[in-house]
């Protein structure tokens, strides 16, 4: 028998000792499991999500153990995830496990959207925020996504929601003027009064396709 006859005989899928199956990419071994702890609950998922959409968890995953040997690896010692409350670490798991399949995916409340868009944009998850950011644009209201688009550094939520308060035919209330601060509230008002008044119609005409012409700076309400 020559000696690439014997290599292959060694190597061939019938021969129960000298052949092996290689190991794909997804043959995932115990450490691929890792166990956190937010609030008073534990979640014992695959770590190969959270890295593969997460820099920031990258990051965690790379760091070498600590004296007490790695977090993670028993319920005695999970990874804590301080700031984080159990439902929107678990509509993130939920998300990573199942939502990325939009055909296939169960119909989400506002409250789960908006645990996704906090967790996302604090975890750098960059592309469940765009998709979390998508999702919501269409479901708030104008106060929303002001408030909003400053907590969770949304610019493009903020000029389209204040042109839609100067145009909408109810005044702002006291509320809704508490929550987007006096300045603001002057200026809205300012652009509602020019708008009933009749001297901005080339402006109210364009400004949902030409926001230039919109007469206050949202820069300038955006980074205050």
């Amino acid at each position: 028998m020559s000696a690439k006859l014997q290599v292959d005989a060694l190597t061939s899928p019938t021969d129960p000792i000298g052949w092996r199956p290689k190991r794909s990419r997804f043959f995932l071994d115990d450490d691929e499991l890792i166990i956190f702890k937010a609030e008073d609950t534990l979640f014992r998922v695959h770590r190969y999500f959270l890295e593969r959409d997460s820099e920031l968890f990258r990051g965690l995953f790379s760091c070498p153990p600590g004296k007490g040997g790695a977090e993670g690896k028993t319920e005695e010692r999970p990874v804590e995830l301080p700031g984080v409350d159990a439902f929107e670490f678990e509509c993130l798991l939920d998300f990573l496990y199942d939502g990325m399949y939009a055909l296939t995916s169960p119909a989400r409340t506002i409250q789960q959207w908006m645990a996704l868009l906090s967790i996302s944009s604090r975890f750098m998850f960059d592309k469940i925020r765009a998709m979390t950011i998508n999702a919501l644009s269409p479901r708030l209201d104008a106060m929303e996504r002001i408030a909003l688009s400053s907590q969770f550094d949304i610019p493009q939520w903020l000029k389209p929601a204040l042109v839609d308060l100067c145009m909408r035919e109810k005044p702002l209330s006291d509320d809704e003027g508490r929550r987007i601060g006096f300045e603001t509230s002057l200026q809205i008002a300012r652009a509602r009064e020019s708008f009933q008044a009749g001297r901005s119609k080339k402006w109210c005409s364009t400004c949902t396709s030409d926001q230039s012409h919109i007469p206050f700076n949202s820069s300038e309400i955006y980074h205050r």
